[in-house]
C-alpha cells in the first residue's frame, strides 16, 4: 500500500493512465479504419473509453457475412443483438 501511495502521489499513476489512454485510442482508431475497409456499409461508434466499438449494419446483412468480412481484415467479432 505504501508503494502504491507513493506511485500515486508522485503522479506516476496518472502519467501511466494518460499513456495507456493514448495507446488504446490509437488502437481503436485503427480498428475502426479496418472495420470500414472490411464492411464499408456500416456505422461505427467509438465509445469514450476507446475500448468499446459499436458496429451497426443493415439488418438484411447476415451476421455470418459481417464476421467473415471482418475476419478477412484480421478482426474477430463477438455478436451482440440490440434490443431494438
Amino acid at each position: 500500500q505504501l508503494a502504491l501511495s507513493e506511485y500515486i502521489l508522485k503522479g506516476a499513476l496518472e502519467k501511466q493512465l494518460r499513456r495507456l489512454r493514448r495507446i488504446y485510442y490509437n488502437k481503436s482508431l485503427l480498428l475502426c479504419e479496418e472495420l470500414k475497409k472490411g464492411i464499408p456499409d456500416c456505422n461505427i461508434k467509438l465509445y469514450e473509453s476507446s475500448l468499446t466499438v459499436e458496429l451497426s449494419v443493415d439488418k438484411s446483412i447476415k451476421s455470418e457475412e459481417i464476421c467473415s468480412a471482418a475476419l478477412k481484415s484480421g478482426i474477430k467479432l463477438s455478436l451482440a443483438v440490440s434490443p431494438s
